[in-house]
């Protein structure tokens, strides 16, 4: 997990603030405009992506040339071009900038192309900041061009299926929306965010910020007002990001909610104040969801339930813990480990099995919320009956809250 921590981008251009030097020194300032943006399908078309290291890259192609790999990332209200392509792509210069980020601050320009490409969307004109975004390389073990930002993408619809590993692009209202699965969705300036709650807390805006990798970062004083403060125990870590690297301090959370949804064992990130939101909500948590975000029409969902896997340690109402690691697939749940010496390993579930069933209903029919409440919330039970495969041989086992030794013969 280390190395998945130390790699881990901390939120980019969620902290860019662009300025033309030229003509207002230090002030705030709107990026130059493409000269249009369209669709050219009616429909729901995919864009050719790529899911690496909870992040996404997507082929993009500028000025008719061979694709190239960008990060496509909602936390950033600007397209970026890598500096390393700036002369390959002939760019002219537009206007100069400076990009203050995680790491510090850089002197850069504005420069437009002729158009830019990513399946149905067509941009005429583009114009991009310019950033050296060689440190990404290593992250997602290719060579990333550039970062997608909102500029080209906020007058339409994403649909963004991080289990299935599939982006849909449409226009706004394409994409049907349950009430259910709805989020209050908050727009800053050009960014765009979601109500979430830390515990037991009152709603905070975040950032919608799938160009991180990790779970949730927060602003030392919001999280301070909650009670939360970082972990003695644990180091400062490094995090990439504009102007190069900031040592930022991490602590868990016993829960986070969003939507309908309420996660539990969550990793936190505290950052520095950085601008429009109190922080951010990365692939690290987003990757278990079908997530929308219509921007044309101001809404966002997460899928009902989760699709992917979670660690999750559920406490049944006597406060004991079954302690299991594991995935969520098709067929049922995946076993990943198994805690020694909880109620889980006495039982005698072993990594690697799948748990297609509980109390003699599959695992897909009971569906996630309803196992949660059956292992944490249930009053009326703290002993669960559940079938454990393991190629073509099913075991039933008891899970309590003191642990069982596996019953029945296996099948």
């Amino acid at each position: 997990m280390a190395e998945y921590y130390t790699s881990m981008i901390r939120r980019l251009l969620t902290l860019l603030i662009v300025c033309l030097s030229a003509a207002f020194g230090s002030c705030r300032a709107i990026a130059p405009r493409s000269a249009s943006i369209s669709l050219i399908a009616e429909s729901p078309q995919s864009l050719p992506v790529r899911f690496i290291n909870r992040l996404i890259l997507v082929d993009v192609r500028i000025d008719g040339r061979e694709p190239v790999s960008f990060l496509l990332d909602t936390g950033s209200d600007v397209t970026v071009v890598d500096r390393r392509l700036r002369d390959v792509l002939a760019l002219k210069p537009e206007s100069s900038a400076v990009a203050r980020g995680a790491g510090g601050t850089v002197n850069t320009t504005f420069m437009r192309g002729r158009s830019l490409d990513v399946g149905p969307l067509h941009v005429e004109d583009p114009v991009f900041l310019i950033l050296d975004l060689a440190s990404f390389d290593e992250i997602t073990n290719t060579r990333v061009g550039g970062i997608l930002g909102l500029d080209s993408l906020d007058r339409f619809a994403l649909r963004i299926d991080y289990p299935a590993r599939r982006v849909e692009i449409g226009r706004s209202g394409v994409f049907p929306i349950a009430n259910e699965c709805q989020c209050a969705f908050r727009k800053k300036e050009n960014l765009y965010g979601i109500d979430i709650n830390i515990g037991d807390s009152d709603p905070v805006s975040v950032l919608v910020d799938t160009g991180m990798s990790g779970s949730l970062s927060l602003e030392f004083n919001e999280a301070a007002r909650r009670g939360v403060n970082a972990d003695p125990n644990r180091r400062s870590e490094w995090r990439v990001g504009v102007g190069g690297g900031s040592a930022s301090q991490v602590t868990n959370i016993p829960w986070v909610t969003f939507g309908s949804h309420s996660i539990p064992r969550v990793e936190l990130v505290l950052a520095k104040p950085a601008g429009l939101f109190a922080g951010a909500i990365g692939g690290g948590l987003l990757r278990f969801f079908q997530l929308t975000l219509d921007f044309g029409a101001g809404v966002a969902s997460v899928s009902d339930e989760p699709t992917s896997g979670l660690d999750l340690s559920y406490s049944n109402t006597t406060g004991a813990r079954l302690d299991f690691r594991y995935e969520w697939i098709r067929d049922g749940i995946r076993v990943e480990s198994v805690r020694a010496g909880t109620p889980a390993s006495k039982a005698g579930l072993r990594a690697g099995e799948l748990i297609t069933s509980v109390d003699g209903q599959s695992i897909r029919s009971v569906g996630m919320r309803r196992v949660r409440e059956l292992f944490t919330y249930s009053a009326d039970s703290t002993q669960w009956t559940v079938s454990a495969k393991t190629g073509d041989t099913v075991r039933t086992l008891i899970l309590n809250d003191r642990g069982a030794p596996a019953q029945g013969s296996p099948r």
